[in-house]
């Protein structure tokens, strides 16, 4: 599967002379925590920004979002993939740049899409058919499917130990699940 097929399309973006609060409003309107930033027409990426950069800006600063621009604030590192790349590829980038959402950009480095860690991993649940992997269906219905077992760990819950009321002792995972609920078997 290549990038181009879970990336979403139609990214709303921003430039670095745009406010914080531009900024801010787009992530609100979209529901996303990253909006690219983009040079001028030509659509280049040239930044990042993310709802934790406007926070920290504001914070720091001491100012309102509309006193404070882009530029000031947004990642000028830019990790980016192409559309025609393979999901692994977007994912091995994310995952050394300890990221979450991804530009797809073309071969000027204009802004085409975004793809994000949750796309990738929603895309995990499509059947092999119908992602057109014709060749992997076909192996993956052929072979026997494997056994998979989750154990829990049976140690004491870190959780139980520091937040239980007063007075209530804290219990383990062997006391909270019985044995057969420890043990997951999945076909």
């Amino acid at each position: 599967m290549r990038v181009e097929e879970i990336m979403t399309r139609e990214v709303e973006a921003c430039r670095p002379d745009d406010t914080l609060n531009t900024a801010a409003d787009i992530m609100w309107q979209t529901d996303c925590g990253c909006v690219p930033v983009i040079d001028g027409s030509s659509k280049r990426v040239i930044g990042m920004i993310t709802d934790r950069d406007i926070c920290m800006a504001a914070y720091l600063s001491g100012q309102p979002l509309q006193a404070l621009t882009i530029e000031g604030a947004m990642a000028k590192t830019v990790y980016s993939c192409n559309p025609q790349d393979p999901l692994a590829t977007a994912e091995r980038i994310m995952r050394e740049a300890q990221i979450r959402r991804l530009p797809a950009v073309d071969e000027h480095g204009r802004l085409v899409g975004i793809i994000s860690l949750s796309d990738i991993a929603m895309s995990a649940t499509i059947p092999a058919h119908d992602r057109g992997d014709d060749q992997v269906h076909q192996q993956a219905t052929s072979e026997q499917p494997p056994t998979c077992e989750l154990r829990l760990i049976e140690e004491r819950s870190q959780r139980c130990e520091t937040h239980e009321p007063p007075g209530r002792r804290a219990s383990s995972i062997e006391s909270e699940f019985p044995p057969a609920a420890r043990t997951l078997h999945v076909t």
